[in-house]
Parts: structure tokens; sequence; C-alpha cells
């Protein structure tokens, strides 16, 4: 394998990583369940730390030297984690601390996005692994 896949392989390893400890932050909410306001508080807290460092990511990989033949498959890798920083972004917006009220229709549309979110990651970074090791 060429020396710039090698280097692109691993900030990707790394970037993959720090995707795998934000997404740990978020918190699992119940939309039938009814939460204190400190409980809403701290979720929000967390969805906001998360959205903040998604938004990170996307702007660390966007700055990455990408090896031409993924450079498609790339691009689709940041779009997946930019549906990470929406969804978490309405995750935490669904959080309405004032009104002690938890909005679930976009709770459960933020979440969704952020699924396939995680889909266009997995789906891209495979691609972008078989490409590599086939060069």
């Amino acid at each position: 394998m060429k020396k710039d896949y090698i280097e692109y392989a691993l900030k990707l390893d790394k970037i993959g990583d720090l995707i795998i400890s934000v997404s740990n932050l978020i918190p699992v909410l119940n939309p039938n369940k009814n939460y204190t306001l400190s409980e809403l508080a701290t979720y929000k807290e967390q969805l906001t730390v998360a959205s903040e460092r998604y938004r990170f990511i996307v702007q660390e990989i966007s700055n990455f030297d990408v090896p031409e033949v993924v450079a498609n498959e790339h691009q689709c890798l940041i779009e997946g984690i930019s549906s990470f920083v929406r969804g978490t972004a309405l995750m935490k917006d669904s959080i309405n601390i004032e009104d002690g009220k938890l909005l679930v229709q976009q709770l459960l549309q933020g979440d969704a996005i952020r699924a396939i979110g995680v889909k266009e990651v997995e789906r891209s970074t495979k691609e972008i692994g078989d490409k590599l090791v086939l060069q």
C-alpha cells in the first residue's frame, strides 16, 4: 500500500475512535418517560457537547489530504458525519427545559437522521478500505 494511503487510513482510524467516544456521550432517551428538569438539562448539555464534537470531526476530515482514488467516498463520509451533527442538534433542540418537556417527534426525527448517518459512515469507510487495499 502506498505511503499516502497508509497515512490517510491512520488518520481515519483516529477519527473512528473519536466518533465512537462522542457517540458514547449521547444519552438514550425514552420518549414515554417523564424526566426531571435536572435530567433534561444534563441530557441537553450532553447532546450539545456531542454536536460540537461532531462538528469538529467534520472540520478535521474536511481538511485531510485525500487520495484521489477515494475522493468520492471521503465526501460521502463527510456527509454521513454531518448527519450526526444535524441529528444530534435536533435531538438537543427537542429538549425544552423551560417547559420541562421532550418534543418526542423531533427527538425521533433527530435519532433517525443519526441512524442514516451511521449507515452512510459504515458504507463509506468500507468502500474506502476496499479501494485502498486493492490499489
